[in-house]
């Protein structure tokens, strides 16, 4: 008699206890957060480090410390727009954000508001949000924003003083940024157009004050490069600097030697885009930002800007410069800048050198696993390996030029690299091998792979042929490939493929499809209009789950034909889904981001029951944005958010291996013929209870197996397409398995 038998338990070679929470795999002793704004307090030389994360070098750079992780009032990174932080003193210091201002004491730790504005113009919320903010001491601070905003407080934040303001859109009038010298003589920067509407024609002008605010002159900035931002910052009585970025076309740097009376350019011509300056003296400054080619890329000038030298500045360990949001210096030698990832440079020489203070930590897009425990991740441009559960990384040598978001493993230390338009590359030797695929179509931005031995399949949106989504298969390792039409429609582009034996889906952005026959002709089974597919994933032929652009999960039973809403816990506009993981054919996560705490914070839902119920997980640390990627090996399951953050948590009841029989491993099954072709025999004394084929990406389907006689079983294989793949036999309370290869 042929029965199918149900699906079994992972395998793990010895005994653990159940852990059911997850926790940070690598050490959280630095910052992973990006870092918006480099602080010396006056009259100190303590250097801050502020993003998400407060972190303190109290030794001109020497050694960093997290001093307050995650207490900030709001979430921020590098383009957080109407914020700014200022530090007055060791433990007092200011955030403006949005419509509030908070006040801190304790350095960072708690924060308390002090202002809070209400809109005064119906139609912008910017009629009540600061731009900008500056404090000369721990009493006395100035903050600025659209419409002619200017405020200020003589008593730490107690009470504040209108100084300015209007609701006017034609004219329209932004202050964006603002630096007093003391409490008497300050700057305000910004721009004015005819109208709030128009994206040219801005004016720049400076205004300064000598009396604390009471009256101000104004005075142009000769340019017409449209900056949406500016900044100011004096070294002295007469000379200051003003940085306009935002532009549509070159960011550009200005100086004055009159007090703000006449100023002229001179910034790098090497920067298109320039994120941040700062000017040691009237002579020595620095600018960063991105080159003509979109690159990072650092200048130092020693002669107020007329020439300027390209900075080496550290690559953060094994991975590529990251972005740098700000500079600043403690005394004449002693700098820092700080920037995405935590990303932390520190000099000792006035800036023509320097070295890393905290390791930059790049977004991972994809995580995957191989049998033996190792860890594969990419943050776009390459491939980073872990040899300890995702504790360290090493940058594998990618080729130049690489653009990748995906991955997946096929064997220990072999798999598949790919992702924006047409990359595609097949890697071997830990990462240490690569070779680039030619493929007979041109996807645009990303596609989906599955991959079994030397057959490959992809679908995505193509450019050529024009506005398709196209289903591409090779049997041959890339030689030769054969390409099917999954649908025309030119406005939904694929975000998903999976394969369930020989039935293929694949669902864009508006529809789900399913192909009966190896891929060559596909049927739509069901329309989502204008509700946006982000994620999908098919447990087995049946039973499907699948995320929206609206933040709701729904599920099908009926192989994606119809589908219903899954309710709790996903309350409506508040959740953005990246994908979907299955561990088995009853549990699944899926993984995004939630909206708390006016921040973005990766989250994980489960549900053990085919996607039928959900609740929330909880994570060890919040994760800045997104999780982005989940994987697993024989007794972890893991998942990558944030800045290269890795968590981890042992397999809980039902994801669980079960612990093989004393000298269970030295037993192996006896399998035969080898490669197999239609039916593959196994040869085991005992009853068998359970038998499950696993396939190289962890998906396991129930085997077809038949008693053939004394010790004999026989195992159909007519549905299982050629690859490697794990038989799993089950003998009462114990499992043994054994590779084997489908031709």
């Amino acid at each position: 008699m042929i029965s199918t038998v149900r699906i079994t338990l992972f395998l793990l070679l010895t005994s653990f206890t159940v852990y059911a929470q997850w926790e940070t795999v690598a050490s959280l002793q630095g910052t992973h957060s990006d870092l918006v704004k480099a602080i010396v307090p006056r009259g100190t030389t303590l250097q801050y480090a502020v993003g998400n994360d407060v972190v303190l070098s109290s030794n001109q750079g020497d050694d960093w410390t997290v001093r307050h992780r995650h207490t900030m009032p709001n979430q921020v990174n590098g383009i957080t727009r109407y914020h700014d932080v200022s530090l007055a003193s060791e433990n007092v210091g200011y955030v403006a954000y949005q419509n509030k201002i908070f006040k801190t004491t304790d350095g960072g730790g708690a924060w308390t508001s002090v202002l809070e504005l209400t809109q005064t113009h119906a139609k912008y919320q910017a009629s009540a949000y600061f731009s900008a903010l500056h404090f000369t001491d721990d009493h006395h601070g100035f903050a600025v924003g659209d419409f002619k905003k200017i405020f200020k407080t003589s008593n730490g934040g107690a009470t504040w003083e209108t100084i300015s303001r209007d609701n006017a859109t034609t004219p329209f009038t932004s202050y964006t940024g603002v630096y007093f010298q003391d409490s008497h003589r300050g700057y305000v920067v910004g721009y004015q157009v005819d109208d709030i509407h128009m994206n040219f024609g801005f004016e720049p002008f400076i205004l300064r004050t000598d009396d604390g605010g009471a009256h101000w002159d104004r005075y142009e900035i000769p340019s017409t490069g449209d900056y949406r931002k500016m900044s100011v910052q004096f070294v002295n009585d007469k000379t200051g600097f003003v940085h306009g970025t935002n532009s549509q076309s070159r960011d550009a740097i200005f100086v004055t030697h009159d007090a703000g009376e006449t100023w002229s350019p001179c910034g790098p011509g090497g920067l298109q885009e320039i994120r941040c300056t700062y000017w040691l003296t009237e002579t020595i400054g620095f600018a960063s930002g991105d080159n003509d080619f979109y690159v990072g890329a650092s200048y130092r000038t020693d002669d107020g800007g007329a020439h300027w030298e390209l900075l080496d500045m550290p690559k953060g360990g094994t991975f590529p410069q990251g972005i740098i949001n700000d500079i600043r210096f403690s005394d004449v030698a002693h700098g820092f800048a700080v920037g995405s990832g935590g990303h932390i440079a520190v000099t000792k020489d006035g800036g023509e050198t320097w070295s890393s203070g905290n390791p930059f930590h790049p977004m991972y897009y994809a995580l995957a696993s191989d049998e033996e425990a190792t860890l594969y991740a990419t943050p776009g441009d390459g491939l980073h390996r872990s040899a300890d559960g995702g504790a360290s990384w090493q940058r594998a040598v990618s080729p130049g030029g690489m653009l990748a978001q995906s991955i997946q493993v096929t064997a220990p230390g072999e798999g598949y690299l790919y992702g924006y338009s047409n990359y595609l590359y097949r890697f071997a030797q830990d990462g240490t091998h690569f070779e680039e695929l030619t493929l007979p179509v041109r996807f645009q931005y990303s596609h989906e792979l599955i991959a079994t031995s030397d057959s490959v399949y992809l679908a995505g949106a193509t450019l050529v042929p024009m506005d398709k989504n196209m289903f591409v298969k090779t049997g041959d390792g890339g030689k030769t490939w054969t390409t099917y039409t999954i649908d025309d429609d030119a406005l939904h582009t694929l975000v998903a493929l999976y394969r369930h034996d020989n039935v293929f889906f694949a669902a864009t952005t508006g529809a789900v499809f399913h192909s009966t026959n190896g891929g060559k002709s596909w049927k739509k089974l069901s329309d989502f209009g204008t509700n946006t597919i982000t994620a999908l994933c098919f447990l087995d032929k049946n039973i499907a789950v699948c995320a929206t652009a609206a933040g709701d999960v729904r599920r099908s039973a009926d192989g994606g034909v119809t589908w219903t809403d899954v309710t709790a816990p996903f309350p409506a506009d508040n959740n953005t889904f990246r994908g979907f993981f299955a561990v088995d054919a009853n549990t699944v996560y899926v993984f995004g981001s939630t909206n708390a705490d006016n921040g973005v914070y990766g989250a994980i839902w489960k549900s053990d029951d085919r996607g039928i119920s959900w609740k929330r997980e909880s994570l060890p640390d919040r994760i800045d944005r997104t999780i982005s990627a989940m994987t697993m090996d024989a007794e972890y399951l893991y998942a990558t958010g944030g800045n290269s953050q890795v968590i981890r948590k042992v397999k809980s009841a039902g994801e669980i291996p079960t612990p093989l029989e004393p000298g269970a491993e030295e037993r192996p099954l006896t399998l035969y013929p080898v490669p197999a072709d239609e039916t593959l025999m196994l040869a085991l004394s005992g009853l068998v209870s359970d038998v499950s084929i696993q396939d190289a990406q962890g998906m396991r389907r129930p085997a077809v197996i038949e008693h053939a006689g004394d010790g004999l079983y026989r195992i159909a294989l007519q549905d299982i397409a050629p690859g490697v793949y794990v038989l799993e036999v089950a003998q009462g309370d114990w499992l043994r398995r054994a590779r084997f290869v489908k031709k």
